[in-house]
């Protein structure tokens, strides 16, 4: 017998074959971070961001560019996108989450890649599946704003940054097309999200240090020059709207200011009168406190900041219509709790003025930051105190702006205010008596406002504005 043994041809995959099964695990582990993400995103309603999102995006188009030269030039690509988004899909909070929570599926699936990419294939299945369910990331892919996109673009940004190091494109032509990919990309995110212009500095260190990809930098100094350039406009228009994201800064400030408030004054019959000269979202910030404060919250908002803020605090004197006023800072340097002992003071001693000061007997500066600025205050009081030796002798902080005033007292059109240091005009051309009581300056909260705060007589007790 016979036996004949032949050796048969291994069969052979085909190429499309096997990188159809090579990006079936991204798309799956980013179909598990869309889901995770659109689980319950048509739940109702839209949260403030949300709605300024919806309601900028349904404007028409001239009056979506019209906003954008005063007010979220930042968030403009995104709504430009939103608004055709709704044409064809509706406003509903489905319709208007629905990319964010695509973007989340991208933004998963990239991670896979990278992780792939970095170290191994179990790492990026681990990476994903802990970045698809991260709360931040659900929260992104539930939210009616730009993040998501941005992420995403991140991610497939720093793929192809790695793709081009480690030189995946095989002619110089697709490099070269490549790398203007490179730069378009990142342009698009930085108008998507300014912050995002700092991936550039993240590859660029990381380029820097891999001594292995050092001879990639002129190709990545073109392109990051070039995506730079043309995010110039954006950036610009950025920093010329900076000042309406300020209203941020005053909202921590102005609530705890309220209740603090609040709480000192318990039982009397109170008011407070806010002087606000911003241009940004400020009032809204202090409508809100107001509509939960337990006292009056009443807001004076000034077109035209004449006089500084001496001149906004003469604004609320005018306006008040009770005998005594208390004027404070909003940065809670000037603390609340002082409030009362400066209202006693006023009705037991009689005087015109009750300052609060630094620099009697329990006062103190501590507040001010640095030696330089406690040095500055120490030298103008100084100053001030020479230049004005009568009307100052009995005041040793004429620089503070925390005082108590009777109204009566002071002729408020003689007063010419320019600056901060309303005190000292007051002092400097009345003739009128003045009591101190001491405070701590305390550190500075977010950002700076200024207050007039105001407490109406309950039987004997003087008013406060």
């Amino acid at each position: 017998m016979t036996v004949t043994l032949t050796r048969m041809p291994a069969a052979v995959e085909p190429v499309s074959t096997r990188r159809g099964a090579r990006w079936r695990l991204p798309i799956g582990l980013g179909l598990f971070g869309f889901l995770a993400s659109f689980a319950g995103s048509w739940i109702p309603s839209f949260w403030g961001d949300e709605a300024a999102s919806v309601m900028s995006a349904e404007r028409t188009l001239p009056s979506l560019f019209g906003m954008l030269k005063n007010v979220d030039a930042v968030h403009g690509f995104y709504y430009l996108f939103l608004h055709f988004w709704i044409q064809a899909f509706g406003p509903s909070e489905l319709s208007v989450r629905l990319p964010s929570a695509i973007a989340v599926g991208f933004v998963v699936a990239g991670t896979f890649v990278l992780g792939r990419m970095l170290f191994t294939r179990n790492v990026g299945i681990a990476a994903a599946r802990i970045c698809a369910v991260l709360p931040r990331t659900s929260y992104m892919g539930a939210d009616a704003r730009s993040y998501a996109f941005s992420t995403a673009i991140a991610v497939w940004i720093t793929v192809l940054f790695l793709m081009l190091l480690r030189n995946k494109f095989s002619s110089t032509v697709s490099r070269r097309l490549a790398w203007l990919g490179y730069a378009v990309a990142v342009t698009i995110g930085i108008y998507l999200f300014l912050y995002l212009g700092l991936l550039l500095f993240v590859h660029g260190v990381f380029l820097d240090t891999a001594r292995s990809y050092r001879h990639h930098q002129k190709y990545w100094l073109g392109a990051a020059a070039l995506a730079v350039t043309l995010a110039i406009p954006i950036l610009a228009i950025g920093y010329s709207q900076r000042g309406q994201i300020a209203f941020l800064a005053h909202a921590p400030n102005v609530r705890e200011l309220v209740q603090r408030i609040q709480t000192a004054l318990r039982g009397r019959v109170a008011e407070i009168v806010f002087v606000d000269d911003s241009n940004d979202d400020t009032p809204t910030v202090i409508g809100q406190v107001a509509a939960e404060a337990e006292i009056p919250v009443r807001l004076i908002r000034r077109d035209q900041p004449v006089g500084g803020p001496s001149g906004a605090v003469l604004v609320g004197l005018a306006e008040s219509t009770s005998d005594w006023c208390i004027v404070m800072d909003g940065d809670l340097q000037h603390p609340p709790e002082v409030i009362p002992v400066l209202l006693s003071s006023g009705i037991d001693q009689d005087p015109d003025i009750v300052v609060a000061s630094r620099h009697v007997n329990g006062g103190s500066s501590e507040g001010l930051s640095g030696r330089l600025r406690h040095l500055v205050s120490a030298s103008a009081t100084v100053l001030v105190r020479a230049m004005f030796p009568t009307r100052l002798r009995n005041c040793t902080d004429p620089m503070t702006g925390f005082f108590a005033i009777r109204r009566c007292a002071v002729d408020l059109d003689s007063l010419r205010p320019r600056g901060f240091k309303i005190l000292l005009g007051i002092l400097a051309h009345n003739t009128i008596t003045v009591i101190e009581e001491p405070f701590v300056f305390g550190h500075r909260h977010a950002g700076e406002s200024n207050a007039v705060n105001k407490v109406k007589p309950q039987e004997n007790d003087p008013a406060i504005w």
